[in-house]
């Protein structure tokens, strides 16, 4: 019944120390967002990028020796989502010319119905015109 424990801290290596320490200081952080403080974001989406065979970038030159890219975009690099952009793009431009162009009908449809509404005051004009000198003939008669 001599048995010794363990100190569990101690079962721990040092990347899970430090990531309880962080998560430890997750609550002061939080407050100092709500604070108006600045907070590092995590699982920003960022676009991704696919190596061009032809010019393949460099590793980079991190101490760890691990061969994460540099945070660099070379110009070898192409975005995976550019043709979903450009369709998306495509079909936003065709909706703005359909819209453009409907626009454009309404203003000569108007057009046509103020022409239209001149004209129907005018022949409105000479029957009432007209009532007014049939009803001054017959009173004279």
């Amino acid at each position: 019944m001599g048995e010794q424990r363990k100190d569990p801290v101690a079962s721990f290596n040092t990347d899970e120390l430090e990531v309880a320490e962080i998560l430890g200081q997750f609550s002061e952080l939080a407050i100092q967002n709500e604070n108006g403080d600045h907070v590092p974001t995590w699982g920003c989406k960022k676009p991704r990028y696919v190596v061009s065979p032809s010019n393949p970038p460099s590793p980079s030159s991190s101490s760890s020796g691990d061969n994460l890219p540099v945070n660099v975009d070379p110009p070898s690099l192409q975005p995976v989502h550019s043709k979903i952009k450009t369709k998306e793009e495509d079909q936003l431009l065709k909706c703005v010319e359909d819209l453009t162009k409907c626009r454009e009908d309404l203003q000569k449809a108007m057009e046509n119905v103020e022409r239209y509404h001149v004209r129907l005051k005018n022949f409105n004009k000479k029957l009432k015109d007209r009532r007014s000198e049939y009803c001054s003939r017959t009173k004279n008669q």
